[in-house]
């Protein structure tokens, strides 16, 4: 029986009818809320996938430059020393040999 065809059974109670009305109005909704958290929850997931896969490609662009600033530095040492010991060579002036 829908609702309806409760409201119009004349062997059931006014009372009843309307315990019967509620109980189903609060399945309905309670279903209605259960369909939207359960929808939630998978965009919350895509959500959270994304998030994820962001945070990899970061890393990934991270660790990259942090490589790169490395060799920069290290680049940057081994011609300072050249460049420190190339001077020092022209300062003592051509070696004797």
């Amino acid at each position: 029986m829908n609702d309806a065809e409760v409201e119009m059974d004349e062997s059931t109670s006014e009372a009843e009818k309307m315990r019967i009305i509620y109980k189903r109005k609060y399945a309905r909704n309670y279903r209605q809320k259960l369909r939207a958290d359960i929808l939630q929850q998978e965009e919350l997931k895509q959500m959270l996938a994304q998030v994820q896969a962001e945070n990899r490609q970061l890393k990934e662009t991270l660790d990259g430059l942090r490589r790169e600033h490395q060799e920069i530095i290290t680049n940057f040492i081994q011609s300072a020393g050249l460049l420190q010991f190339g001077f020092a060579n022209t300062l003592r002036g051509p070696s004797s040999s």
